[in-house]
């Protein structure tokens, strides 16, 4: 093969490729940012108290995020003794949010960490997209559970990753 035929074909090659791995601003000429993308993780284990209110991601604009959320309880309460909530809020442009993360059907969806899984597991995922406004927090909370579930004696972990999609 000669060797323009190899150069050009090394070029297209490579031009493909660098396209395919970043996106440019049009008009710029400047790297896009590339989506979706860690921007914040939680990994809590060994816990046996509720969370207050606590920050995850501040956004510095308004954006699109998925969250992701994991709870499992890892030493089960003696008998039925309680459960735990874990709850999100975040700010939109209708105003203050919030989602539950739970293993039951409700809307909003709540995530209970039951106390009483034996053998331990009584896990319970959740994931949900979000628009987050500019310089407004994305939270999380721990707290028990309603009745009949309202005092937790279980050990739990809980794990957090938010993603921005644009």
């Amino acid at each position: 093969m000669p060797k323009t035929t190899l150069l050009w074909l090394l070029a297209v090659s490579v031009s493909c490729f660098a396209q395919s791995a970043i996106s440019i601003n049009h008009g710029t000429g400047n790297p896009a940012p590339i989506y979706p993308r860690v921007v914040a993780q939680v990994v809590l284990k060994g816990q046996t108290a509720a969370i207050p209110t606590t920050t995850i991601f501040t956004p510095k604009s308004d954006g699109l995020y998925r969250i992701s959320a994991y709870g499992v309880t890892t030493v089960p309460a003696p008998g039925n003794n309680g459960a735990w909530e874990v709850n999100f809020g975040w700010t939109d442009d209708a105003g203050a949010e919030q989602n539950n993360l739970s293993n039951e059907s409700e809307f909003p969806p709540v995530l209970n960490i039951f106390a009483y899984a034996t053998p331990p597991g009584g896990a319970s995922t959740l994931t949900f997209v979000a628009e987050d406004n500019a310089g407004m927090p994305l939270t999380y909370s721990v707290a028990p559970s309603q009745p009949p579930y309202q005092n937790p004696t279980s050990t739990y972990a809980l794990f957090i990753t938010v993603e921005q999609l644009m």
